[in-house]
């Protein structure tokens, strides 16, 4: 059974579990911290089990978010959860502003 989809775009949407990624990495930067700052203080707002490896995962796409570790992420950050969120372009179909930030 054929999707309609190429191998490439299947491996994309397996691969690209969440939309944050960009955002979380590149506020990690601004505040000069390692992966293994932000666990730290993932686990201080309250994600119990956030390690090295989570925030990898977050970084690299291939970890779901919840809300609720959404704002584990905006506090640890020091930002505000829809920081993470793109702008809406209503001229454009939802996954080309999501997935091209």
């Amino acid at each position: 059974m054929n999707s309609g989809k190429n191998s490439g775009e299947i491996l994309f949407a397996v691969k690209k579990r969440n939309f944050i990624w960009r955002q979380v990495g590149k506020r990690r930067n601004e505040l000069e911290w390692t992966q293994c700052d932000l666990a730290d203080r993932l686990v201080d707002a309250g994600w119990q089990n956030a390690t090295r490896s989570t925030v990898s995962k977050i970084e690299d796409g291939s970890l779901r978010i919840d809300l609720t570790q959404l704002y584990y992420l905006a506090v640890a950050l020091r930002v505000h959860p829809i920081h993470f969120l793109p702008k809406m372009d209503w001229s454009k179909p939802v996954k080309t502003q999501i997935y091209s930030q």
